[in-house]
């Protein structure tokens, strides 16, 4: 699961926590019936400014190097 977060710059961990934390009941739910279920808020800032979580995301989506530019610029 993606969830967007944008979040002030000095919240974004916080909000970052907070938005796993919303979504643990669910995937537990998802995992106890089978599925594969993982959480993963991407973190734009209010003004942005693309948190780690952006680049975690595309990396696990196999887009590395020069090719995570484009979509980070899209995700701002």
């Amino acid at each position: 699961m993606v969830e967007l977060t944008v979040p002030y710059e000095s919240r974004m961990e916080q909000a970052h926590t907070y938005k796993k934390e919303k979504y643990l009941d669910l995937t537990k739910e998802l995992e106890e019936s089978g599925c594969r279920a993982k959480i993963m808020p991407i973190d734009i800032d209010a003004r942005e400014f693309a948190g780690s979580s952006a680049y975690d995301l595309l990396s696990k989506l196999s887009i590395s190097g020069n090719k995570q530019t484009k979509p980070l610029k899209l995700l701002a």
